[in-house]
C-alpha cells in the first residue's frame, strides 16, 4: 500500500511539473551598454558604445538549458585620444570591434508560476567562447621599413550572465540582464600604435581586459507555453 501511495505521489509531482515547464527551444536577443572595469590603461583608452547578441537555447533536462550564440561589442576611444600625435593619425570615429562567438551553458530557475505557465523567472548562465577583435578606422603612418603594428587579436573569454524575464505572452518574455565579460588576455597598448597617443607609464596595466554590461533582452519561444507541453 505504501509503494502504491508513493507511486501516485510521484506521478502527481511529474504531472504538476509538466504543467509549468517552458518549451524546449527558444531564442534570446539582448542589447546594453558596456562599461570597462579592467586595467587602468584600458579604462582610460576605451569607452563602451553598445553590446548586442543572441542565443539559440535548447532544454537538455530538468531546468537545465544550453545553446549557442554570439555577442558583438563596440568600444570607442576615450577623450584622451581625440587628437593627432607624432606620425600617426587617430580619427574621431576610431573603434574597437569585438566579434564574440560563444557557447552558452545556462540554468533556468522558475521563481513564480501560475496554473498553466511560468509568469517570471531568473536565469544564471556561464558563457564561454573565442573572440575576434579588430581595431578599425585607424590611419597609420609609419617610417619606411618598419612593420605595421597589429590591428587584430583573438582570445578566449568567459561571460557570467544574470537575467530576469517577465512573460507578457504565452511565448514571449522581456526583462533585464547584467553580464561580465572577461578576456584571457592583457590589454596591449602597442596594438594600433595606441602607445604613441599617450604615456601609458602613468597607468597601471596589470589586469585582463574586462567589462560589465547592463541592458534589456527579449526571450521568444518557438512553441507556446502550455499545459502538458511534453
Amino acid at each position: 500500500m505504501k509503494k502504491l501511495a508513493l507511486f501516485i505521489i510521484l506521478l502527481w509531482s511529474e504531472h504538476k511539473y509538466s504543467q509549468h515547464q517552458l518549451p524546449r527551444f527558444s531564442f534570446k536577443g539582448e542589447g546594453g551598454i558596456p562599461t570597462s572595469i579592467s586595467s587602468e590603461a584600458y579604462r582610460n583608452t576605451f569607452v563602451g558604445e553598445f553590446q548586442t547578441g543572441g542565443q539559440f537555447v535548447i532544454k537538455l533536462f530538468h531546468k537545465f538549458y544550453s545553446g549557442v550564440g554570439f555577442n558583438y561589442a563596440l568600444f570607442k576611444t576615450s577623450k584622451n585620444f581625440q587628437f593627432i600625435s607624432g606620425n600617426t593619425s587617430l580619427p574621431y570615429d576610431f573603434f574597437l570591434r569585438t566579434h564574440n562567438a560563444n557557447f552558452t551553458i545556462g540554468y533556468f530557475m522558475p521563481v513564480e508560476v501560475e496554473s498553466n505557465k511560468p509568469k517570471q523567472f531568473g536565469c544564471l548562465e556561464l558563457r564561454s567562447g573565442y573572440s575576434f577583435n579588430k581595431y578599425t578606422n585607424v590611419v597609420l603612418k609609419v617610417d619606411s621599413g618598419n612593420p605595421l603594428p597589429p590591428l587584430e587579436f583573438t582570445t578566449a573569454f568567459l561571460q557570467p550572465h544574470l537575467s530576469y524575464t517577465f512573460l507578457v505572452e504565452e511565448n514571449l518574455g522581456f526583462g533585464a540582464f547584467l553580464n561580465y565579460t572577461f578576456y584571457f588576455s592583457l590589454f596591449q597598448p602597442s596594438y594600433a600604435s595606441l602607445d604613441k597617443y599617450a604615456n601609458y607609464a602613468k597607468w597601471k596595466n596589470n589586469f585582463n581586459i574586462s567589462w560589465i554590461t547592463l541592458g534589456l533582452h527579449f526571450h521568444w519561444y518557438f512553441i507556446k507555453v502550455q499545459k502538458e507541453f511534453d
